[in-house]
């Protein structure tokens, strides 16, 4: 029953998607200005925008225009978002203020951004390229001689960081001083809860993340760390139920559909699974990571000729890639088509000789093509990699 009500909040999920035209337009925008053209996303956008008013759709075709180096139509956009919703062009307006170098319009709009609720953390901002011209500006300097952060909002962002980087003691030690610092805050909680994951505590996160989106104004963060806690604890059907959270609550993140897809495959749900693969793959159709999971999953339900093209335009996007080869590899294995296995194995291994399980799918696969002789040299060496079947 538990199964069946979250594929059921799953699929509700999906098909509100699937109705909120002015969301896809806004992922489908911002995949073509990251991918080099803000041309079409200009296209895209402007009917959209004539008919639904969104701050959100100005700020990605002023973000089109900066891209295409109008300042002036850009600026003209963040200035209409922020006029429907109130703070959300500031830090846009800055940005454009930068471009033209007005350093006391820049300062301006970031000192209206820190008092409203769209302010940007300190890293975002002074690692932002926009802002490379004026860095050195007495201006820009005293602006950040001011304290316009709590002590644990610089907490947080260190021990993020560390994290990302690996670098966990650091992150512990971050960690410990905040906790002695600024204890029973929710930022305390949620960098606690980050530590667990990192530890392997998946059960605990998951409680203090529960307590911490228990409510209306929810850092989307907190639901990123709940989802990534749930995968990590083997509960795929609520990890793909916080990723639809923040899916429809709009955010404007497409690899959430390719984290959503992954946890339905993972739980078992291929066909719901591919319903996201697919969708992304309209707005990134060269991503390598959606091609290859699409394609396994295709392998999976038997559709090997629906499943090839998938995993031959990834090596055609690859080719010194060795993964782009055992994924392949793998759709033939599926297949029983053992030669082409064993050739795709094969390739993937001269890239990457230190993969124990290609080394065991090709034992296996030369085992399954009468060449068992051949096979004992590749199964030992799985088995010294530590692949124990």
């Amino acid at each position: 029953m538990r199964r069946l009500s979250l594929l059921l909040f799953f699929l509700g999920q999906f098909f509100i998607c699937q109705g909120q035209d002015s969301y896809q337009t806004l992922l489908k925008a911002t995949a073509l200005r990251t991918q080099d053209k803000p041309g079409e996303a200009i296209m895209l956008l402007s009917p959209v925008i004539e008919k639904a008013k969104s701050a959100d759709l100005y700020c990605e075709r002023a973000e089109a225009y900066l891209s295409t180096g109008n300042v002036e139509k850009a600026t003209a956009d963040f200035m209409s978002a922020n006029t429907l919703v109130s703070g959300s062009g500031l830090y846009g307006l800055a940005r454009c203020s930068a471009r033209k170098k007005d350093i006391t319009g820049t300062i301006r709009y970031l000192e209206a951004l820190m008092n409203s609720r769209f302010r940007m953390s300190e890293p975002e901002i002074t690692l932002d390229s926009a802002f490379d011209d004026i860095t050195y500006d007495s201006e820009w300097i005293s602006f950040w001689r001011k304290e316009w952060y709590k002590g644990y909002e610089k907490g947080r962002w260190a021990v993020e960081y560390y994290l990302n980087t690996g670098r966990f003691g650091q992150a512990e030690d971050e960690y410990s001083d905040l906790r002695s610092l600024y204890p029973d805050t929710e930022t305390e909680d949620y960098c606690e809860a980050l530590i667990d994951i990192w530890k392997g505590d998946n059960s605990k996160a998951i409680t203090i993340l529960l307590e911490l989106t228990d409510g209306k104004e929810i850092d989307p963060a907190y639901l990123y760390a709940l989802a990534e806690a749930y995968e990590k604890n083997g509960d795929y059907y609520s990890a793909a139920r916080e990723y639809g959270r923040l899916i429809g609550d709009e955010v404007n993140d497409a690899s959430l559909f390719l984290l959503r897809g992954e946890a339905m495959q993972k739980a078992g749900e291929g066909g719901a699974a591919l319903k996201d693969f697919e969708f992304y793959l309209t707005l990134y159709p060269d991503d390598c990571r959606a091609l290859a999971l699409t394609g396994k999953i295709l392998a999976a339900k038997g559709d090997l000729f629906k499943a090839l093209p998938y995993m031959n335009r990834n090596i055609e996007l690859n080719p010194g890639k060795a993964e782009a080869y055992s994924d392949r590899g793998d759709v033939y294995f599926s297949g029983h088509s053992w030669e082409n296995a064993i050739s795709d194995y094969s390739m993937s291994l001269d890239l990457n000789p230190g993969n124990g399980m290609v080394y065991l799918n090709l034992g296996v696969a030369l085992i399954n093509n009468g060449q068992s002789d051949q096979a004992c040299s590749f199964l030992r060496k799985a088995y010294n990699l530590g692949e124990k079947g």
